[in-house]
């Protein structure tokens, strides 16, 4: 991969006090730190010598960065006076360059499977009706406007992309049912398309909420979570929106990286459930809990959790079975949207 892009900040290695960690595992995670309401800033854990770095950012870092499939890039959305833009760090050099110098607000956005590309939503400004799907070309860097969605529509409301495949892209956006005009009750509704945009096919039902739909590894189901009174369900289905089933009450799912299984929030607590079986798989009580992530080998997640005894999200890590919890930061700050690197 070739970055064309100008290199706008060199990031300085300044490793932060050690934290009270036990265990730990192997690799990198990047996580996000939130020192006030107005400012979250991206850390660097290296997990073999249990030091982190700061990414030194002039701007507050937005939820959700997300590494290149190979591991060599993190991308990050970070505010901007014109609307959020995407940067990309290179691990290796410790360079971040930014990607997206356009007068776009973007919302969600997703690496390709080769990582040659990253798909994202925006819209124009502070507009915020319609919007439109994008696909940005990281080495020569050139964008194309693959969608463009109506007024009826919002991707500003629970915004998700996912590139499955090469040629497959899966995007929710908040819409009025087709079925009932402008009159119906508008959902966060599920569609899919090609990598130009040549098609736009919806696989969502009006009855549900699509928060944050999420592709199994062998494509064939997606998972979600959706409004159900006074909470949330965590639904599966197959992949051309037919043969629901209910797994249960949560939110975030994220498969495995088999497909066997999935790891959600559960009344606070971190839960994996067995699809085959249906089964809770474990299950680790916390005070609170979000965001969780899977170890690249499958053997361990990764999540911010709130204990009874602490006032802040912190991160933890903990064994597939559910043992061996180990505390990775422990500040007075809260601590969110861990991943690990690939």
């Amino acid at each position: 991969m070739v970055i064309t892009k100008e290199v706008v900040i060199e990031v300085t290695a300044t490793p932060l006090p050690t934290q009270s960690t036990v265990g730990g595992g192997n690799g990198n995670l990047a996580y996000l730190t939130e020192i006030d309401e107005k400012t979250s800033n991206l850390i660097l854990l290296d997990l073999q010598s249990n030091s982190t770095q700061e990414v030194n950012v002039d701007e507050t870092v937005r939820k959700n960065p997300s590494w290149s499939p190979d591991g060599k890039y993190l991308a990050f959305r970070m505010a901007h006076e014109t609307g959020d833009r995407i940067y990309l760090l290179n691990h290796q050099t410790n360079q971040v360059t930014e990607l997206t110098n356009l007068p776009l607000h973007i919302t969600a956005f997703d690496w390709s499977p080769d990582g040659e590309q990253i798909a994202f939503l925006s819209t124009q400004g502070e507009i915020t009706r319609g919007g439109s799907l994008y696909t940005f070309n990281i080495e020569d860097g050139t964008y194309a406007e693959i969608r463009q969605f109506p007024d009826n529509t919002r991707v500003i409301v629970g915004p998700n992309v996912e590139w499955a495949t090469n040629n497959l892209l899966y995007f929710s956006v908040f819409a009025w049912p087709e079925e009932e005009g402008k009159f119906g009750l508008p959902k966060i509704q599920l569609f899919k398309t090609d990598s130009i945009g040549s098609y736009e096919e919806r696989l969502s039902d009006s009855r549900f909420d699509y928060y944050f739909p999420t592709v199994s590894p062998n494509m064939s189901q997606i998972a979600f979570y959706s409004q159900a009174e006074e909470d949330y369900d965590i639904l599966i289905m197959d992949s051309d929106g037919s043969n629901y089933q209910l797994l249960g009450k949560g939110i975030n799912p994220i498969w495995s990286k088999d497909g066997s299984q999935i790891a959600f929030i559960s009344n606070g607590n971190p839960t994996i459930i067995n699809i085959a079986t249906g089964n809770v798989a474990a299950e680790v009580e916390m005070f609170a809990a979000r965001s969780p992530s899977w170890s690249p080998d499958g053997e361990q997640i990764v999540f911010a959790g709130k204990s009874k005894e602490s006032s802040y999200y912190q991160i933890y890590i903990v064994g597939a079975d559910g043992n061996n919890l180990t505390l990775l930061t422990n500040e007075p700050y809260n601590h969110d949207y861990p991943i690990w690197q690939p």
